[in-house]
């Protein structure tokens, strides 16, 4: 992974997924630029999310655990940083922790 990654959407739809890349350092600058599409960041759980940049006739937002609101307070100093800069117009950029998996039971009918 760069320590800085560029990302653009025009009348479509990106995914980026970071649950399986190889962080170099510890802070990664995310530019986003998004007209009139759509940018989905999916980020694992220990890796914090600080968002900055500008919103017109769109949206960004950012869910889970490791988003902005919820994790201001740096619990791990070697906690990997995503710094997203967004530039967001007629569309959506969206930053999300996926959800855990959930365990399946089993009951095995005995004879």
């Amino acid at each position: 992974m760069p320590p800085v990654l560029t990302v653009t959407a025009v009348r479509g739809t990106v995914v980026v997924d970071f649950r399986e890349a190889i962080l170099t350092s510890a802070q990664i600058r995310i530019n986003a630029t998004v007209f009139v599409g759509t940018v989905y960041l999916v980020v694992p759980d220990g890796i914090r999310v600080q968002m900055s940049g500008r919103a017109m006739l769109g949206g960004v937002r950012a869910t889970g655990r490791n988003a902005a609101g919820t994790a201001a307070v740096m619990t791990d100093p070697d906690e990997p940083v995503l710094d997203v800069r967004a530039l967001v117009v007629g569309g959506k950029l969206v930053v999300r922790t996926p959800p855990k998996r959930r365990r399946r039971f089993r009951f095995f009918a005995r004879d």
